[in-house]
Formats: C-alpha cells, structure tokens, sequence
C-alpha cells in the first residue's frame, strides 16, 4: 500500500489448540497523518536550525572583527546588530509558532486599515532596503479597506514577508509592495 503508514498490533488468543491452528487477533491502524506531522516537524526542526546557525555566524564572525579591528567598529556594528534583530525575530517567530500550535493565541481584533497596515511595514523595511541598495515602491489603494483583524499579528506577518523579500532580492533590485483588491 504505496503512501500509506500502518501499524500493526498481534495478540496471541490463549486455549487449546489441539483439533486447530493457533490463533491472533490483529489491529491495524492507519497512521499515516501522525508519520506526515512527524516528518513535517523534523523538516521544521531541521531547517530552524540552520536559519539560527546563520545569524549566530555573523554575530560570531563580527565580534570576532571587532576584537581584530576595533578601529572598524562602524563599519562591523550595523552588521551585528542586524544578525542579532534577526536572531530575535526568529526566535520570536517559534514562540508564535509553538503557541498557533498549542492553540494560544490570544487574537485581539479590532477595525484597521490595509493602507496603514502596509504602510507601516513599508515604513519599517525602507532602511534595510536602502542599505542594501535595494529599490523599495509602495502601491496602496486607491479606496482603503476596513479590516476586521488583530492589527499586531498582521503587521507581523507583513514585515515577515517583506524581510523575505529584502533577504531574497539581489542588491540593486526591486521591490514592488502592493495592495490590491480581488
């Protein structure tokens, strides 16, 4: 049974076996979505390792920089420091995770606009873009949107999406932030 995980349990039945054959009862279980949720979470592990060992790197190697060239503390502190915000997002990023996964989040929902919401996050990525030379458009709506949403988990998830832009996007690129209405 091709993509299918089972689990197979036998228990002898105690008599007397004389005039027949011994006997067992089986049970099988399909635990298919418990082996996928498993394998999910060793990927999950697996790759939130090697996204803390990147800014742990950086932090290493720019201490180590700085010791080496104090006078060049300018030039390697910026560096520092954005590994270590990164680090912290990560890390705030699993605490989210474990509590969506725990079922406790505590959602405050409340009128916001889309505009400000993107606005925002746009706002907060524009000196990372600058820094990596990275071309940065903002297209809001032209007739704003009432959401009816927690406005700090959607900011979140916004500025999340934007650090993955900035962190995939080449230096000297482009990032076209936009919201639209379909």
């Amino acid at each position: 049974l091709p993509g299918l995980d089972l689990e197979l349990n036998a228990a002898p039945i105690e008599g007397d076996y004389t005039d027949s054959y011994p006997a067992a009862v089986i049970s099988i279980h399909d635990i298919t979505h418990l082996k996928m949720m498993e394998r999910m979470k060793t990927s999950f592990v697996a790759n939130v390792s090697h996204e803390l060992r990147t800014p742990i790197t950086t932090i290493k190697l720019c201490a180590h920089l700085i010791q080496q060239h104090p006078d060049q503390v300018d030039k390697y502190l910026p560096l520092l420091i954005a590994a270590a915000d990164q680090q912290a997002q990560l890390a705030q990023d699993i605490v989210i995770l474990s509590r969506l996964d725990a079922g406790r989040i505590d959602l405050q929902h409340r009128p916001a606009l889309l505009n400000e919401l993107v606005e925002s996050s746009y706002t907060h990525c524009r000196s990372r873009a600058r820094q990596r030379d990275i071309t940065l458009y903002l297209e809001p709506l032209e007739s704003d949107i009432l959401l009816y949403v927690d406005p700090n988990h959607i900011a979140q998830l916004f500025d999340r999406l934007l650090d993955n832009a900035l962190a995939y996007t080449p230096q000297g690129g482009t990032i076209t932030v936009r919201a639209r209405r379909d």
